[in-house]
Order: C-alpha cells, then sequence, then structure tokens
C-alpha cells in the first residue's frame, strides 16, 4: 500500500505536476459530491470534422467508476456525474447512459452556466465538485470547483503555465489529452487519499458493497440538456 507521500512522489516521477499541498485533497475529497468533465480534449484529443467520432476509452471508464465507488463508500452517497460539451456529441451520450451519469449538457459554450444549473437544480456547489478540464474555455467551469484537475497537453505550455501562475488548477496529468489521463488523475485521487487498496480490493472480491453500488448507481437515469434561446432547456431528440 502506498502512503498518499508515496503516491505523489510516484506520479511525480511520473511527470505528474501537483500543484494544491498535498493534504488539501483528502480534505476536499470528503466533501466531493459531483464529478463534472469537459468532454473534448479530455476524453479524447478534441479532433473534429465531417463523420469525425469523439470517442471515450474504457480505460478512463473505469477509473471514473471507481473514483465513484470510493466516494461512495467513504460518504455512502453516489456521487453525481456531469459532462459539459460545447456541441451535440453522441459519445457522450453513450457513456453517459452506460455508466448511469446524472446529466449531459450539450452545446454549451459558456460553460459555467452549466455549473450554475447543477447548483440550482441539484443542488451542488461547485465547492463540492472536482472538475475536469483541458483549455480556455473551460476555466470559467473549472476555477471554483473544490479540486481542479488539468489535462496536460504538450501544444499549450503557456496555458499550463497560466492555470499554474494563477492558482485555477491543483493538479496537472503527465498523461496527454487523448490518452487516458483521466485514468491517471482518478488513481492520484485514490492514491493521496490513501483510498486506493480497499477500493480496488472490493471491487475486484465484487463485494457486497460494490453490488449495493451498482444497484444505485442503476436508478440513475441521465438526463440531457442544452443550451437553447439564453437558457438550460432538456434536450429530447
Amino acid at each position: 500500500m502506498y502512503a498518499p507521500k508515496d503516491t505523489a512522489e510516484l506520479f511525480r516521477l511520473n511527470g505528474a505536476k501537483i500543484i494544491a499541498d498535498e493534504s488539501i485533497f483528502l480534505q476536499k475529497m470528503a466533501g466531493v459530491k459531483a464529478l463534472v468533465f469537459d468532454w473534448d480534449g479530455v476524453f479524447n484529443e478534441g479532433w473534429k470534422g465531417e463523420n469525425v467520432l469523439s470517442p471515450f476509452s474504457e480505460i478512463d471508464s473505469m477509473g471514473i467508476n471507481m473514483l465513484r465507488f470510493a466516494l461512495w463508500l467513504k460518504t455512502g452517497n453516489l456521487p453525481h456525474v456531469f459532462i459539459v460539451s460545447g456541441l451535440k456529441n453522441l459519445s457522450a451520450q453513450v457513456i453517459a447512459q452506460r455508466e448511469h451519469f446524472t446529466a449531459l449538457y450539450l452545446e454549451t459554450l459558456h460553460k459555467s452556466n452549466a455549473i450554475e444549473h447543477i447548483f440550482k437544480h441539484y443542488g451542488i456547489h461547485s465547492k463540492e465538485m472536482i472538475c475536469f478540464f483541458d483549455d480556455i474555455l473551460d476555466v470559467p467551469m473549472a476555477k471554483d470547483c473544490a479540486l481542479r484537475i488539468l489535462i496536460h497537453r504538450k501544444s499549450n505550455p503557456l496555458f499550463e503555465q497560466y492555470a499554474i501562475e494563477n492558482r485555477i488548477c491543483d493538479y496537472v496529468t503527465a498523461t496527454e489529452s487523448g490518452k487516458p489521463a483521466i485514468r491517471e488523475s482518478c488513481e492520484f485521487l485514490l492514491g493521496i487519499t490513501g483510498w486506493y487498496d480497499q477500493t480496488i480490493s472490493k471491487r475486484i472480491d465484487f463485494s457486497s458493497e460494490y453490488v449495493d453500488f451498482l444497484n444505485h448507481r442503476k436508478e440513475r437515469i441521465p438526463v440531457t440538456y442544452r443550451y437553447h434561446e439564453n437558457t438550460i432547456q432538456e434536450y429530447k431528440a
């Protein structure tokens, strides 16, 4: 079992940048009620074009599930999961349905609108969220969240430095955008809190706690919203 200090050193050696004090992660994780993800550049490289898909990785999906399970074990509550994207995205809808996320916000260019809607509709404050983001447009969504995970990309070193210097990220992944950077982030959060071994062991054993978690997860039916006519509305395909 890695102690939190050993975890921090392991991830630093792998190339990650830990910006916040290590003790902050455990302190803030205890109050987390939701995970918020940008889509393009976080789940994939962000390529766009006619007939170009924006896929997701099963490796990332496992990481998200283990982080949700860990929070379930520690708090007794199933954390909410939200995806926020500036465009329509079929792949985002697929993973949200399959993994029983809470909601998707599509065609939401001003992503802080989604954060405001989450507070009004679900009663979750930004200080109770972990945000996974990768670029400039995401900053209004990420900046006030409890923990801010910036997905690394070699092509924007100045933005990465800006985010670090202006304290709008707490962790920068070693893994680049387009690779399973979410998985790295989830493993780091589980390791730095000391939650990793228990969470993974209970998943491997398919424990009664994991079965209970799955049953509660299955009850969650994702809602799709979009920003339209200056308001966020439920989206009917």
